[in-house]
């Protein structure tokens, strides 16, 4: 019978990267665990499709692993692409609905404050000098942040592609491995395969699964990327009422003196990047279709890789190739596409986020030194 150590070890080494994830990043945010509801979902759709798919194959072809991956990857590809297209169509409904929850929030603020400017006249108050001075100081300051604007900070492409990508690789990794899992618990002894005499199957399985998780998120943060760039075509990326200043300039050593805050990142437009990066994708369509392009020849890359595990001993050389493949994709991602991820409407939300708490944090250490 298989142990019990040896059944928990590999359901941990399978499912910790999305298990990780799921409990550090996503648990505690519902929103977030709806985005990794909703992927999961994709998943088993890019499930069925690839059964659809596969029902024209010959039976004399089904043996032919070149055959059968293909479909599956395209499958896998599309429904992809599709989830983050409906997370774009719904993120616009709710950005549409929040820009027009704080205009109304304005125009409210904009009342009230003429209200007691109006109030402040009848009553006098403009001859007392310093403290009418001193309340229309108190109008002009900026309004506290919104429940809506904080929940916005909350949805940008890092955290969704994540919990995406949490929900789709752990779905694949419960199809890939929890079956595997689950038929050998209670198995007598430890099941080996001709495809992998060294080591038993649930570790070769465990192994692989771990893999593939952790490609599945990268892939669906480069879908997020791509997909953004191909919607918007630069139109997020570029000045919004100005880009926010590229660190190391002056401009931005001025902010950063005046606010106590430091923003990381550049802010690459359709081009290139503003720190010199020249293997940065472009942040617009011709750069999302690359990105699309790198997830789809990653996965068919991948999926490559696994074939000796058809022929005898075919893991010793399918896990190097995987984990390669694993490593080549990790690092291209974070090259091209990590410095510019967000759109600068996302970025600029988070910096002026970062400078308000800022501000407040040195207001009440100020204060507390008055007293």
């Amino acid at each position: 019978m298989t142990t019990a150590a040896l059944s928990a070890g590999c359901a941990l080494l399978a499912f910790s990267p999305t298990l990780c994830l799921l409990f550090h990043l996503t648990y505690s945010k519902a929103n977030l665990v709806i985005i990794v509801t909703t992927s999961a979902f994709a998943y088993l759709a890019s499930t069925v499709v690839s059964s659809l798919l596969w029902l024209p194959v010959p039976a004399s072809l089904r043996d032919n692993p070149y055959v059968l991956m293909f479909p599956s990857i395209a499958a896998q590809f599309v429904t992809r692409a599709g989830f983050v297209w409906l997370y774009h169509k719904v993120e616009h409904s709710v950005e549409r609905s929040v820009r027009r929850h704080e205009r109304a929030e304005e125009r409210v603020r904009a009342e009230a404050a003429a209200a007691r400017r109006r109030r402040r006249r009848m009553d006098g108050s403009s001859d007392n000098g310093h403290d009418g001075a001193a309340e229309d100081n108190d109008d002009d300051e900026p309004p506290p942040a919104s429940e809506s604007s904080k929940l916005r900070l909350e949805l940008n492409d890092w955290s969704s592609s994540l919990a995406a990508g949490t929900g789709y690789g752990g779905m694949h990794v419960i199809f890939l491995y929890g079956t595997l899992l689950a038929s050998e618990a209670n198995n007598v002894g430890t099941l080996y395969q001709p495809s992998c005499e060294v080591m038993p199957s649930l570790v070769n399985s465990a192994a692989t699964s771990h893999l593939f998780s952790l490609l599945d998120i990268v892939w669906m943060m480069w879908t997020f990327y791509g997909m953004r760039r191909r919607r918007d075509d630069g139109g997020t990326f570029e000045s919004d009422g100005g880009l926010l200043p590229t660190p190391g300039t002056s401009e931005h050593n001025n902010n950063v003196r005046n606010s106590a805050v430091s923003f990381s990142g550049d802010i690459d437009i359709a081009g290139g990047s503003g720190s010199g990066a020249v293997y940065h994708l472009a942040n617009n369509k011709r750069g999302g279709n690359g990105a699309l392009l790198l997830v789809f020849v990653s996965h068919c890359a991948a999926a490559l890789s696994t074939v000796p595990n058809a022929y005898d001993d075919g893991c010793v050389v399918a896990l190097p190739c995987l984990v390669g493949v694993a490593v080549v994709t990790g690092l291209t991602f974070w090259i091209t596409s990590v410095g510019h991820f967000l759109p600068n409407s996302q970025k600029r939300r988070q910096y002026e986020r970062t400078a308000s708490m800022a501000a407040e944090a040195a207001a009440a250490r100020s204060s507390r030194y008055e007293d």
